[in-house]
């Protein structure tokens, strides 16, 4: 996996570079930008990453120290029902492989989030993109625990503001966060820690 990668050789002149689809770009630089930040805001846990399976679209990377452990997965297969778990991860329909995953055990308790990257922010096409987070919410497991939220990135919100608001992510598990720049995704490490800073 590449932002730009090598196209046809040799005398065809139809293509001499192929360009990964917007969508897989935006992708990988909200997941390359949300390790970062969590590497910021985290500073004290110790950061390794892993390629934890043969194939390349998938990484882990893990933030641990001695009562918190941050994993923030790409791509991570999540088996159908019927298959042993991978990592803990599963999905009680078909195999699925959510964009990002993020794990986090502090103090005994554990949390599971979801994101899922959509490189499209019309009002149409942020209500079409919702499936796969209700999609995500609903069918997948990790340690046989439902996610605590399943989130859709945009580029830039507005286009349908409730699915962006708080009340409704709390109420329902399920929202939209727009993330465009270094500030948004910093505003997306915040939403994200709510989920397990005030536990006792």
């Amino acid at each position: 996996w590449y932002v730009l990668r090598a196209g046809l050789q040799g005398a065809a002149q139809d293509e001499s570079l192929w360009i990964t689809p917007t969508w897989e770009v935006y992708e990988r630089w909200c997941y390359a930008m949300l390790v970062e930040q969590f590497q910021h805001h985290y500073p004290s846990l110790k950061w390794t990453c892993k390629e934890p399976s043969k194939r390349e679209d998938c990484m882990v990377w893990t933030g641990g120290g001695d009562s918190l452990e941050i994993k923030i997965w790409l791509q991570v297969s999540c088996p159908a029902i019927d298959q042993p778990p991978y990592r803990g991860f599963s999905s009680i329909s078909r195999q699925r492989y959510p964009d990002i995953a993020l794990t986090v055990r502090r103090d005994g308790h554990e949390h599971f989030i979801v994101m899922d990257a959509k490189y499209r922010s019309s009002r149409s096409a942020v209500l079409d993109a919702m499936s796969s987070a209700h999609l995500y919410r609903d069918s997948l497991r990790w340690r046989g625990r439902r996610p605590d939220c399943a989130l859709l990135l945009i580029p830039s919100g507005g286009s349908v503001p409730i699915l962006q608001g708080t009340q409704y992510r709390l109420d329902n598990s399920v929202g939209v966060v727009a993330v465009g720049d270094q500030d948004s995704v910093v505003e997306l490490v915040g939403v994200l820690a709510e989920y397990w800073a005030e536990e006792p």
